[in-house]
């Protein structure tokens, strides 16, 4: 799951996002990802909030004020070269559909680990107090009432669910990126 996060300056029309957005998604179809993986947001920012030389490393023209980052965080252990059909597929997109310049156009990429926690898996389920127990004999999860009454008791068992819903996302039960 590439979780894309397009900063852009103030001022961008909802059109124009749409149009990134569906050429983002694209990119990432080409270079393996599923049609329906789509998870972008975009920051805004005032121009003074995005400063950038006008020419690195060697452009021939200047960068003009559509310039953006696009930071798109990826699994680790994916093909090689995916990262880049994404950039390059997105690239082009953008240069056909927005008459974006490449040098308009920064990405950065960032790898984690595909076990760290993202979406709960299916069978994961919670109660309100959003506790979870460990591991039952079925290997499946199964909520767990907070412990103790009276406010300090409270809290404690706030922070025994904290700790245990850590240990359990560190045990890799959890669908990744």
């Amino acid at each position: 799951m590439p979780f894309v996060t397009f900063t852009v300056q103030r001022g961008l029309s909802a059109a124009d996002k749409s149009r990134l957005s569906e050429a983002m998604l694209e990119a990432q179809v080409a270079a393996g990802y599923h049609r329906a993986d789509r998870f972008h947001r975009f920051l805004e920012v005032d121009q003074d909030d995005l400063l950038v030389d006008p020419r690195f490393p060697d452009y021939a023209t200047d960068r003009t004020d559509r310039f953006m980052v696009v930071e798109v965080v990826i699994s680790s252990g994916r093909p090689t070269g995916t990262a880049a059909t994404i950039a390059d597929e997105a690239v082009r997109l953008f240069g056909e559909r927005l008459h974006l310049a490449p040098q308009d156009i920064l990405f950065v990429f960032h790898e984690v680990e595909p076990n760290l926690p993202r979406f709960p898996a299916a069978s994961i389920r919670q109660e309100a107090t959003g506790c979870l127990s460990r591991r039952s004999a079925t290997n499946s999860w199964r909520p767990r009432k907070s412990i103790g009454r009276g406010t300090s008791k409270k809290r404690a068992g706030r922070d025994v669910c904290l700790e245990d819903n850590a240990e359990m996302a560190s045990l890799g039960d959890y669908a990744g990126v």
